[in-house]
């Protein structure tokens, strides 16, 4: 997907429909989190009008991660999808910023030069939507800190040890009044 340049918005608006590579993602990501992952292709719809410099663009998405647990190492797919509402500006010397919130769902940003780049904003969406610590599910038990079993697949024999608690000592406190 090519820029989108601003002047060339018709008044009734565009509709676009495109697809994007998630390798993109990938090397982004990398960079960003040090977190490895395989992201699927990206199907994105994106609705676009103008009123005068303003522009409003209506962005849905929908793509697949494939991630390591970070609790037992196992792959599994994180379907991701979401939707944004950007208020796009051109971008003036005079103004100081990238940009700030204007409220909870819509994203207030600058455009450069008469050109929109989609591109930066769908992947902007996904990398909100990556957790800190992918886990394949919630309640994920990992892996036995000892022998290296998956809890999720099997059990194991392994003695559970009692963790030092730093509030241990206090467990023989007594109060006297």
């Amino acid at each position: 997907m090519a820029t989108i340049k601003v002047s060339n918005i018709p008044e009734e608006g565009l509709k676009l429909h495109f697809r994007l590579d998630g390798e993109k993602l990938k090397d982004i990501v990398k960079v960003d989190r040090g977190m490895d992952f395989h992201p699927h292709t990206i199907d994105v719809s994106c609705d676009i009008s103008k009123v005068q410099e303003t522009v409003s663009l209506g962005l849905h998405l929908e793509t697949e991660i494939d991630f390591d647990c970070c609790r037992c190492l196992e792959s599994f797919t994180l379907p991701v999808k979401g939707e944004a509402d950007y208020t796009l500006i051109p971008s003036r010397e005079d103004v100081k910023g990238e940009g700030e919130w204007a409220g909870e769902d819509e994203a207030f940003g600058f455009y450069r030069e008469d050109l929109i780049d989609p591109e930066s904003l769908v992947y902007e969406q996904i990398l909100l939507q990556i957790p800190l610590k992918p886990l394949c599910r919630e309640n994920c038990r990992g892996l036995c800190p000892h022998c290296g079993t998956n809890m999720n697949l099997s059990s194991c024999n392994c003695r559970e040890e009692q963790a030092g608690s730093p509030f241990a000592a206090l467990k023989n406190l007594k109060v006297t009044k």
